[in-house]
C-alpha cells in the first residue's frame, strides 16, 4: 500500500480494503464457516474503505469529499448489515450492535462534514478505524448472540486508550 497504491486515490483504499477483507475470509475459513464471511468479509473492507477515502483530506482540511464519500460507504455498510441480520437465523440482538456501530461512528462524520478541519477529519477516521471494532460486535453478536457481541465490544475499552498515545489515522 504504503509504496505503490498509496498515490492513487480509487486504488489505495480498495487495496486496503481488500486486504481486511481477505483477512475476514481467511479467518471465516479458518473457523470452517464456508458460506459465513462473505458478507462480513464486506463490511469490514467497506468500513477501511471508507476510513481510507476519509483519511486522504486530514491533513490540510477544508474538503468535504472524504465525508461524504465515507458516510456513502457507511451507509452502504448499514444496508449490507441489515441484509445479513435480516436473512437466516440470525441472532436479533445483532440490531441492537448496529445501533452501537451508528451511535459511535455517525456523530464524528457529521461533525466533520460540518466543519472540515484538519482535526474533524482525523477524529472521523479514528472513529472509523476504531469503528471496525462495534462493526465485528454486529457480526458477532447475529451470529453467536449477545454474549459474543458484549465480549468483542469489550475490546473498544483498550482500543480507545491505546488510541489515547498512538496516532490512530
Amino acid at each position: 500500500y504504503n509504496t505503490w497504491a498509496k498515490r492513487f486515490s480509487g486504488v489505495g483504499p480498495l487495496c486496503m480494503g481488500s486486504c481486511r477483507f481477505a483477512n475476514v475470509l481467511l479467518g471465516g475459513a479458518a473457523a470452517g464457516a464456508a458460506a459465513f464471511p462473505w458478507i462480513p468479509a464486506l463490511l469490514i473492507a467497506g468500513l477501511v474503505i471508507g476510513a481510507t477515502m476519509l483519511s486522504r483530506d486530514e491533513v490540510a482540511g477544508g474538503k468535504r469529499r472524504g465525508v461524504l464519500a465515507a458516510s456513502a460507504v457507511v451507509g452502504i455498510i448499514v444496508a449490507l448489515a441489515m441484509l445479513w441480520l435480516g436473512v437466516g437465523d440470525r441472532d436479533a440482538w445483532g440490531w441492537l450492535f448496529l445501533a452501537v456501530f451508528l451511535t459511535f461512528t455517525i456523530p464524528a462524520l457529521v461533525r466533520a462534514w460540518r466543519v472540515p478541519s484538519p482535526g474533524a477529519l482525523q477524529g472521523g477516521v479514528k472513529r472509523l478505524v476504531l469503528g471496525i471494532i462495534p462493526l465485528d460486535a454486529v457480526v458477532a453478536a447475529g451470529a453467536a448472540g449477545p454474549l459474543a457481541g458484549c465480549l468483542v465490544l469489550g475490546l473498544l475499552i483498550p482500543s480507545w486508550g491505546i488510541a489515547r498515545w498512538i496516532y490512530v489515522t
